[in-house]
């Protein structure tokens, strides 16, 4: 509604949206013997049986990925949560910008970013331009989303790399296929709520009316919100051939972040099996991480058929890296020991603290040692790019100590 202030006149727009899906599908559903609903993002299964009025038994089936969980890394970044109040502030716009250029730098191949926004997609768009060399498309009002599509596409099949920004709610958050070199990166900036507009506020307070206070938050924004955020995360690694990384920024995705953030934590709305694939880390390790997965998985990549042996040593806290070579002679001896943590808060700091007096132990150990003829390299390792080893899968849950034993002649 608005009011001409000039003639005094009053103009609106009268807009019919069924707010509750349940009064046009149920009666369906009740009509038909049977009916399969199938959804890579379906859950909560409660929630959909709710709005859309399925009363009678039903048979759910979870299926789990069969792709192979080596070929994807996904990193929840510590940025701190992009609520509107903080959105402009400069320290979040260079600490965002700084991170979104390492992954970008850093990633294999083409790299699509999500915004919650159009505003927020054009504002980044201007500020990475100037810092990216790589062709930079933006998914914008006006300009054929297919034409972009297909320019983006063909750079990152020729083996080239560039970058697509563009919006949650937009058309190319789902129903694009990313596959192999088309996407490689994907980043969602923020938890993508929609605009709060007149339209959303209808439909919460309706589910508000008729499932109980409290419910319309839930099924008409939470819920499809994470469900856009989880579409979006599926538009690389589309067969189990395919790899990629998946980049989540805001703290509000952290499992660490839970009891701090408290109600403003979406972590324990994504199903189990991606939650345990969520690594938490800090802005400034993203672009190493990327990187080291890249190296890693990237068929006929030189490094792999090196003899040099890449170590990155840190603790489990990942603030502490550090990267260098050490060539393995022919008589080397490994031993492998793998100590499991539970995932509580409490657990992990007793394992940060046993790892990082471990380290000083081998630190003097290995001092001690320096003079004998059989030298000892004795580590806190994450990654071991030579070896067959899927790292990234053990950091959140598992400390790895590697004792090399090498004899010279």
């Amino acid at each position: 509604m608005r009011r001409d202030f000039k003639s005094d006149r009053v103009a609106g727009r009268i807009e019919l949206f069924t707010c509750i899906p349940k009064n046009v599908t149920q009666p369906l559903l009740d009509s038909v013997y049977t009916a399969v609903l199938m959804s890579a993002t379906l859950r909560p299964f409660e929630m959909v049986k709710s709005t859309l009025g399925i009363s009678r038994e039903v048979e759910e089936i979870i299926y789990g990925t069969t792709f192979p969980q080596e070929r994807r890394l996904t990193l929840a970044v510590s940025i701190p949560p992009l609520f509107a109040k903080n959105r402009d502030s400069s320290e979040t716009l260079e600490s965002l910008k700084e991170t979104l250029l390492a992954a970008a730098l850093a990633s294999a191949g083409n790299v699509i970013i999500y915004f919650q926004s159009y505003a927020e997609a054009l504002r980044y768009t201007k500020l990475l331009e100037p810092e990216l060399s790589i062709p930079i498309f933006l998914d914008e009002v006006g300009v054929s989303a297919q034409e972009i599509r297909e320019e983006f596409f063909k750079i990152g099949e020729l083996g080239g790399k560039a970058v697509l920004i563009t919006y949650l709610w937009g058309t190319l958050s789902e129903g694009v296929d990313f596959r192999d070199g088309r996407g490689r990166t994907v980043i969602v900036v923020g938890v993508g709520y929609p605009a709060l507009n007149d339209r959303i506020k209808a439909v919460e307070s309706a589910y508000d009316t008729v499932f109980g206070c409290g419910d319309g938050w839930e099924f008409a924004v939470q819920v499809p919100t994470i469900r856009k955020v989880r579409q979006a995360m599926g538009r690389v690694v589309r067969s189990p051939e395919d790899f990629g990384v998946r980049i989540l920024l805001d703290s509000r995705y952290q499992g660490s972040q839970m009891r701090k953030l408290g109600k403003f934590s979406v972590f324990d709305y994504f199903p189990p099996e991606e939650k345990r694939e969520f690594i938490d880390v800090a802005p400034r390790d993203v672009g190493s991480l990327v990187e080291e997965f890249f190296a890693h998985i990237t068929p006929n990549n030189p490094e792999k058929r090196s003899r040099n042996l890449r170590l990155q040593v840190g603790w489990s806290s990942g603030a502490l890296q550090k990267n260098f070579e050490s060539r393995l002679f022919p008589h080397s001896v490994f031993k492998f020991v793998f100590l499991k943590t539970p995932s509580f808060s409490f657990f992990r700091l007793l394992s940060l603290l046993y790892n990082l007096i471990l380290s000083w132990y081998y630190s003097l150990l290995h001092y001690l040692l320096s003079a004998l003829p059989c030298k000892f390299l004795l580590l806190n390792i994450y990654a071991l790019d030579s070896l067959p080893l899927n790292s990234f899968r053990l950091r959140n849950s598992i400390s790895m100590k590697l004792v090399i034993l090498c004899w010279y002649p």
